[in-house]
C-alpha cells in the first residue's frame, strides 16, 4: 500500500472517529486492523499534524549501515583496537567481569568509553560490519611471563642452537601426553529439536606417552601406565642417550615438576658429556613442537570409529605415530608453526626411531 493511499485511510479514520464511530465499526468500514486504528487515535491525541506524517521506509537512525551509526568512525576504530590488542580484564573498567570478549563485555566497553547504549543484536551488527565472527578461544596462562618468553626467543634459544650447533650435538624437545577411551569434544548431526547420541564405552580407559622430536633423532616415543614421575622420565632419557651413539643431546621440555627432580640433576651431572637439560618458559605449550603432535594424534585417534579396549587404543596411536615416522614431510612441518619460526631450524627428519 502507498503512502497517499494510507493517507486516505487516516482522513476517513478522523472523519469517522470525530463523528462518535466506535473503533471497532470503523474497523469494518475501512478494512483496518483495530490495533492499526488504536495507534492512529494514540499519535492524533498527541498530535493532530503527526497523524498525516508518513515516515519514508528504511533502517531507524542509529541502525548500522546509515549515515546516522551510534559510533562514528574514530570510536569503531578505538572499539576494534581494544578488543584485538586486550583482554577484558586489561582494559581498566570495573564494569567488565567477562572472561572473554562477548557482546556483554563489548557493550560494557562502549558505555564505559563513549557512554553509548544500545542493544546486543545492534552489537551483533556491528560485528558483522567489522568482520569479526565467534570462535572458540586459545587458552592462555595469566601467570605468564610475556617477557620472559620474549627473552627465551630472543637470547636464550638462539645461544642454546648455537652452543649445540658448534658441539655438533643434537637438539631435542619432548613432552607428555594422555590418551583416553572417549573425547569430549564431538559432533554429530541430527534432525532440529533431536539430540544426537554417541555411542561410548561406560568403562574407561587411558594411555600415556612421552614423545620427543629432533632432526637428527626423528619422533620417539614411549608409552608407560599409571603417572608420569622421575623414574619413567629418566627410562625415557637414557634410551635416548644410547640412540644417539655418542653425541651430546640438548634437551628442551617444559617445567613440570618431575622434569625438576633431584635425581634427574644426577642423571645430568653424572652425564654431562652425553646430555644437557634446559626447559621452555613456563605455562608457554606454544613454543614446544611435541605439543603440536599431541594435538595431531588426538584429532585422528578420536575420528574413527570408538574405542572398545585398550589394545585398540594402544593400536592406533601407534599407528599415528608410525606413520609419522613414516612421513618425513608431515612429521617436518611441526617446525614450520608461526609461533616456532623464532627456532629457524632446518633439515629432514629421519624416520627409523622407535621407543615403546
Amino acid at each position: 500500500m502507498g503512502n497517499e493511499a494510507v493517507l486516505v485511510l487516516r482522513r476517513q479514520f478522523v472523519y469517522h472517529y470525530e463523528r462518535n464511530v466506535l473503533i471497532a465499526e470503523i474497523s469494518v468500514i475501512l478494512l483496518v486492523h483495530i490495533s492499526t486504528l488504536y495507534s492512529w487515535l494514540r499519535i492524533y491525541k498527541a498530535d493532530k499534524k503527526a497523524l498525516f506524517v508518513i515516515q519514508s521506509p528504511g533502517p531507524k537512525p542509529g541502525h548500522v549501515g546509515t549515515n546516522s551509526r551510534l559510533l562514528n568512525s574514530v570510536q569503531e576504530r578505538e572499539i576494534k583496537k581494544i578488543i584485538t590488542t586486550c583482554h577484558p580484564t586489561d582494559t581498566g573498567c570495573g564494569s567488565i567481569n567477562r572472561a572473554c570478549w562477548d557482546r556483554k563485555a563489548i557493550l560494557a566497553l562502549i558505555f564505559n568509553f563513549f557512554m553509548v547504549t544500545m542493544s546486543l543484536s545492534t552489537i551483533g551488527r556491528y560485528l558483522k560490519r567489522w568482520e569479526f565472527s565467534p570462535k572458540r578461544p586459545a587458552k592462555k596462562a595469566h601467570e605468564k611471563n610475556i617477557k620472559l618468553v620474549e627473552e627465551f626467543k630472543k637470547v636464550t634459544f638462539p645461544q642454546l642452537q648455537k652452543t649445540c650447533e658448534q658441539n655438533q650435538g643434537i637438539m631435542v624437545f619432548v613432552d607428555e601426553t594422555g590418551l583416553r577411551s572417549y573425547s569430549n569434544v564431538m559432533r554429530s548431526y541430527s534432525p532440529v529439536g533431536d539430540r544426537a547420541y554417541s555411542d561410548m564405552n561406560a568403562k574407561r580407559f587411558y594411555r600415556n606417552l612421552i614423545i620427543s622430536i629432533s632432526t637428527d633423532l626423528g619422533i620417539s616415543y614411549m608409552g608407560f601406565d599409571g603417572s608420569f614421575n622421575t623414574e619413567v622420565y629418566i627410562i625415557f632419557l637414557l634410551r635416548l642417550i644410547k640412540l644417539a651413539c655418542g653425541r651430546k643431546i640438548y634437551l628442551v621440555a617444559d617445567n613440570l615438576k618431575a622434569h625438576h627432580s633431584i635425581k634427574l640433576q644426577e642423571l645430568d651431572k653424572e652425564n654431562e658429556h652425553l646430555i644437557e637439560l634446559h626447559y621452555f618458559p613456563s605455562y608457554s605449550p606454544e613454543l614446544n613442537h611435541v605439543e603440536y603432535i599431541n594435538n595431531y594424534i588426538k584429532c585422528l585417534i578420536y575420528s574413527q570409529f570408538p574405542i572398545r579396549n585398550k589394545e585398540t587404543l594402544d593400536a592406533r596411536a601407534h599407528s599415528i605415530l608410525r606413520s609419522l615416522q613414516k612421513r618425513q614431510k608431515c612429521a617436518y612441518r611441526f617446525f614450520k608453526q608461526e609461533d616456532l619460526k623464532f627456532m629457524k631450524i632446518n633439515g629432514h627428519i629421519r624416520s627409523n626411531i622407535t621407543l615403546s
